[in-house]
C-alpha cells in the first residue's frame, strides 16, 4: 500500500495501475473504506470499468452493505 501511495503521490497522480492496485491491496487488507476512496477515483475516470464496478461490489459485500454490492454486480451486465 505504501509502494502504491509513493507512486501516486511522487510520481504521477493519474498512474491509474497503482491507483487499481492500491484499491486491491486496501481491499485485501479489510481496509475497505480506503478501498472505496480509490475505487471512486478510478470510477471517475473509467465510468465503463467492469473493475471498478466488480471490486465495489466485493468491498460492498465484505462491508455487509448488500444493497449497494447488488447494484455495483448489477452495473456490470448494464
Amino acid at each position: 500500500i505504501n509502494d502504491y501511495t509513493h507512486a501516486i503521490r511522487e510520481i504521477d497522480a493519474y498512474y491509474f495501475d497503482a491507483w487499481r492496485n492500491r484499491a486491491d491491496a486496501h481491499y485485501e487488507a479489510a481496509m475497505y473504506e480506503e478501498a472505496m476512496k480509490d475505487l471512486v477515483f478510478l470510477g471517475e475516470a473509467w465510468p465503463d470499468s467492469a473493475f471498478v464496478h466488480f471490486k465495489a461490489g466485493l468491498v460492498f459485500t465484505s462491508s455487509k452493505n448488500y444493497r449497494n454490492a447488488v447494484n455495483a454486480f448489477r452495473s456490470l451486465i448494464m
